[in-house]
């Protein structure tokens, strides 16, 4: 039931790896000095009691949540260049993701979810080697989803809906061929394309389970391919996308789908 605002001296523990501020009420901006804890390994603040990580015991990581952190304090964030877990969900955030994040290779996993940043994909292709998992669900995040999203090395999960994206879904998205994940990797993307192209090139992903394109206009007919993609799908979400055409026979490929 911690509440006020975060004090800036817990910048005075500069050995620190590890911050979780789970289930309280904080108020108030990211502390100024949070970028002094340069050791930080894991840094959440956000919503849910346990975040969809686990550790090597198989233990949940707690998270840092139920605050309601405002402001644009996000630059100091790219000093920590040890981070490995960075997730700011549910709070009142707004402005810019700072390029400044965007150069911490250590990085595994990032979510902003349920924020009101924007602004942040002319920096996708800057770095990230090890990124895991990328969360920028339900934002103010506009504008069209650059190709370069398709360079980034080891993603499991990526999670866009919930913005205003607009233009075309990268057709090369299946060069994230990694995208997979323990339970349900979720892909979600928002924004529409002439043709099924993406459709195809997601067979590449072989260990995807959950494609999620609903209330997206993509305006086409499901291709052939489809019955190429992961052996291990579950899910399809595609309603109110004004899909058009026959289901093709080929679907009965996907064994394991059960939606």
């Amino acid at each position: 039931m911690f509440d006020g605002e975060i004090p800036s001296t817990i910048s005075h523990c500069r050995r620190l790896k590890y911050l979780f501020l789970v289930d309280n009420h904080f108020t108030g901006a990211i502390p100024e000095d949070i970028g002094n804890l340069t050791e930080l390994r894991h840094l959440f603040l956000y919503l849910q009691s346990f975040c969809s990580n686990t550790y090597g015991s198989g233990k949940q990581q707690p998270d840092l949540g139920f605050n309601k952190l405002t402001g644009e304090r996000l630059y100091e964030i790219g000093n920590l260049r040890h981070l490995q877990y960075f997730s700011l969900e549910s709070d009142e955030l707004v402005g810019l993701v700072p390029a400044t994040i965007f150069n911490i290779s250590t990085m595994k996993e990032l979510s902003f979810n349920d924020n009101k940043l924007s602004e942040v994909f002319h920096y996708i292709d800057i770095g990230f080697p090890n990124l895991e998992r990328l969360y920028l669900f339900r934002n103010n995040f506009s504008g069209t989803i650059p190709s370069s999203i398709t360079n980034i090395s080891n993603p499991v999960t990526l999670q866009l809906a919930g913005n205003s994206f607009s233009g075309y879904i990268p057709s090369k998205i299946g060069n994230l061929r990694s995208l997979s994940g323990s339970a349900y990797p979720i892909m979600t993307l928002m924004s529409s394309t002439p043709d099924m192209s993406f459709f195809s090139s997601l067979t590449s992903c072989k260990n995807l389970k959950v494609i999620l394109v609903a209330a997206n206009p993509i305006n086409g007919i499901l291709p052939r391919s489809l019955g190429n993609l992961s052996i291990s799908l579950e899910m399809i979400i595609a309603d109110d996308s004004n899909i058009s055409g026959n289901i093709p026979e080929d679907i009965g490929n996907l064994e394991k789908l059960t939606r």
